[in-house]
């Protein structure tokens, strides 16, 4: 374990790595289930997101002090709008060709919970938004109320008091066992796995990098140990799955310091599109399902990977076409209006200083 100051301000390549591997997870996931593969492990990019998150909320607000208002608009450009065109999307073309989407019923109030991040019950019984995989975001931005409400704070009162708000949380749900769509989403473990990834950032600004063998032995116990509480008959939790995606986040950053990590620019992109292929990438799959059943084409394994690989891309697409410049059209804007909603300390102090003299 070495104890000195990484270079923060660059940009973490493994960071854009592991989001391109849990998107491209959860992809292989959700296509293997058309084709009755049973690739559950693919789920486990879920918790990696999480736990990159956490991550990546510390990072974002170290060196610019941000108002709280500042910080989630910053959030809500960066989630709402593309969430809201694939959502909106998937809702007309369920009206208008509901062979398509034959498990979709755009209610509006189903509609309208989905789009304003509201957990609820679809009129299937079930707990996800019309944009199924969303229902992560309804974490997501939870998580991101609670981190903007701690800037309110002063610096050193901010990791306790998020720690102890989130702690709060999931004790009350373990203690009440609640059953409504908004406390079971408020008060689940899951939200420890964001915390997880707060830590480690708080590890890795002050400091604290794994040598490159013991960065590879982190990441390899973290793959093998998640691995293997999914396949076991253990429930996957904060404990068995999110330390562990914890320990790959951990192992990555710090080999990536160590100069263990090649800088492809592919994973890199994808890295960056993940949100896309993330959220977009149902609909080329309905597509494909769709015309096998017109064409009478069996689901066989030949099409797993040309499917998958076309969900893939299609994330991208969108992500150039659409997420691209739509979020780089309002974040412009945001900084151009928002300007005042960033507050850099050390020029506040300089200024109170002249004042006063």
């Amino acid at each position: 374990m070495k104890s000195s100051e990484p270079n923060r301000r660059s940009e973490l390549h493994s960071l854009q790595y592991l989001r391109a591997s849990a998107a491209i997870a959860v992809v292989a996931f959700h296509i293997g289930e058309l084709f009755g593969l049973k690739l559950s492990f693919g789920a486990l990019g879920v918790d990696l997101f999480f736990v990159v998150s956490g991550f990546v909320m510390v990072l974002a607000t170290q060196y610019k002090e941000q108002t709280p208002a500042y910080f989630l608009l910053k959030r809500i450009i960066r989630i709402v709008p593309l969430y809201w065109l694939i959502t909106l999307t998937g809702a007309a073309l369920a009206l208008s060709r509901p062979n398509l989407f034959p498990n979709v019923e755009p209610q509006v109030d189903h509609v309208f919970a989905s789009l304003f991040f509201i957990p609820h019950f679809s009129p299937a019984g079930d707990m996800f938004p019309l944009t199924g995989q969303g229902w992560t975001l309804n974490y997501e931005m939870f998580f991101y109320a609670i981190f903007g409400t701690v800037l309110f704070l002063d610096k050193r009162w901010r990791l306790i008091s998020l720690v102890a708000t989130i702690l709060t949380f999931v004790v009350f749900g373990l203690l009440t066992s609640p059953q409504s769509p908004l406390l079971l989403t408020y008060t689940s473990p899951l939200l420890l796995e964001f915390l997880i990834g707060v830590l480690i950032c708080k590890l890795w600004l002050n400091g604290w990098v794994l040598g490159k063998l013991l960065a590879l032995t982190t990441v390899s116990i973290g793959l093998i140990a998640s691995l293997a509480f999914h396949i076991s008959s253990m429930q996957a939790n904060a404990l068995t799955v999110g330390l562990p995606m914890g320990l790959v986040v951990y192992g990555m950053i710090c080999l990536e310091k160590e100069g263990g990590l090649p800088n492809s620019r592919s994973l890199k992109y994808l890295g960056d599109a993940s949100y896309s292929i993330y959220l977009a990438h149902y609909l080329p799959a309905n597509f494909v399902e769709l015309l096998a059943a017109k064409s009478g084409w069996s689901m066989n394994l030949s099409l797993y990977l040309p499917t998958t690989l076309l969900a893939v891309g299609f994330g991208v697409l969108v992500y150039k076409f659409a997420e691209l410049p739509i979020t780089a059209y309002l974040s412009g804007l945001l900084s151009r209006k928002g300007a005042h909603l960033i507050i850099v300390k050390p020029q506040v102090k300089r200024l109170r200083t002249q004042k006063r003299t």
